[in-house]
């Protein structure tokens, strides 16, 4: 296989250029699903403790996560 010797001049396939950005966007919905989690666990641990400020919080935090997913 010949290669170019020059890799930033090769000419990608469409496909590939495609699926950049979808990977970017799948790994920003993964990391607000992460934080979705994280801040549900906040929420339960916060209702455990009767700490209602706290919870609020928590549940703003998990509102905003979910509606950018």
């Amino acid at each position: 296989m010949n290669l170019p010797m020059n890799i930033s001049f090769a000419h990608l396939p469409a496909t590939y250029e495609a699926a950049k950005p979808a990977l970017a966007e799948c790994q920003q919905a993964d990391e607000r699903n992460a934080w979705s989690d994280k801040a549900s666990t906040l929420e339960f641990y916060a209702r455990l403790a009767e700490d209602d400020e706290l919870e609020k919080i928590a549940m703003r935090l998990r509102g905003r996560s979910i509606r950018r997913i």
